[in-house]
């Protein structure tokens, strides 16, 4: 499954320019599904409206991303070491000439980070302006589900945490919740910072 919004334009860099545009343009698809989802959160405008969400599996639950999150779905391949990374952190992989950090969930999510398998799966999200790829199990595919469908906190999980930060809402079926990811949530600051500063060092260096 290969989920890409504009396939082929982050081949396209080979400059510092480059990386600039591609940066903007990655800036640019963040707000864009920031502002989507802030839409989902009044109910008058999406009680019949469909949803999509991408769905998959991670220590034997099921989770689920805003598909406007989602970049695309890699399998598992070679991760590259990225020194003084964050913990969750594995490292990173090249994509098509883009170096995306790969993001272990599994601590935030099961307590537990997994083991990388050879079926595991990649989903390349955009979180505060840096692409990411979050390493689970399996994806199990894309899920539509109306606005009404969905519990989302909004402005009162800050206030009132009746969830964990990193969840966005939830989608209640016959089996339990399904958890939202909220993908700005995936790292703080400080591990925001961290990983920038790991990755400024590795292209200094012109690693891999």
């Amino acid at each position: 499954m290969v989920i890409d919004r504009e396939p082929g334009y982050t081949a396209l860099v080979s400059t510092s320019t480059d990386r600039e545009l591609v940066g903007e343009i990655h800036a640019l698809e963040e707000k864009l599904a920031r502002l989507r989802r802030e839409l989902l959160e009044k109910p008058a405008a999406t009680e019949s409206a469909n949803v999509d969400l991408l769905t998959f599996r991670l220590a034997d639950k099921i989770y689920a991303l805003f598909l406007t999150d989602v970049v695309e779905v890699l399998r598992m391949v070679k991760l590259l070491p990225l020194p003084k990374s964050p913990p969750d952190v594995q490292g990173v992989i090249n994509c098509r000439g883009v170096m995306i950090p790969v993001l272990n969930p599994g601590s935030l999510l099961s307590q537990t980070p997994i083991l990388p398998q050879l079926q595991s799966n990649l989903i390349v999200v955009f979180s505060s302006g840096q692409q990411v790829a979050l390493m689970v199990d399996a994806v199990e595919g894309v899920r539509s589900v109306t606005g009404a469908d969905l519990k989302l906190d909004g402005a009162s999980q800050s206030v009132h945490r009746t969830m964990p930060l990193h969840f966005a809402g939830y989608v209640h079926n016959e089996a339990g919740n399904v958890f939202i990811i909220d993908v700005e949530q995936l790292l703080d600051l400080e591990d925001r910072k961290a990983l920038g500063l790991a990755l400024r060092v590795r292209d200094e260096w012109g690693q891999g």
